[in-house]
């Protein structure tokens, strides 16, 4: 079992996990936010679930984290949990074209995303 990084794509602001990759951004901040959502932020910006996959680009939240910014931490294992998006209540999972909330259930693997408690950062997808 290997693990990859998730962070900002080069010049991009969807967030990717890949095996040995190295990104500008590592570390996917997790912030609460109600009703057990939590928003995401990425180099100092939210992100949001948008149809073509999360994007890190919103300085700032005036009404706070709701709406496509508010995602869902759902656990999957002991180990891992399942990112759901906050645009179709959707499970978030990694392709090509970075992280993407586009499934009605967990269909495997690369839908799992590890958490690290200490600082509450999601450092990568566990494959």
């Amino acid at each position: 079992e290997s693990s990859s990084r998730c962070g900002l794509d080069a010049g991009s602001p969807r967030i990717m996990c890949n095996v040995g990759a190295i990104f500008s951004n590592v570390q996917v901040e997790v912030r609460d936010a109600w009703g057990g959502r939590v928003g995401l932020l990425v180099g100092g910006k939210f992100c949001s679930d948008q149809p073509e996959g999360i994007r890190c680009d919103i300085d700032s939240l005036p009404n706070g984290i709701a709406g496509w910014e508010a995602f869902k931490l759902v656990e999957a294992n002991q180990s891992a949990i399942n990112l759901v998006g906050g645009r179709l209540n959707k499970v978030c999972s990694s392709s090509m074209v970075g992280i993407v909330c586009d499934h009605d259930e967990a269909q495997g693997p690369e839908d799992r995303f590890v958490i690290s408690p200490m600082n509450k950062t999601l450092n990568g997808l566990v494959v």
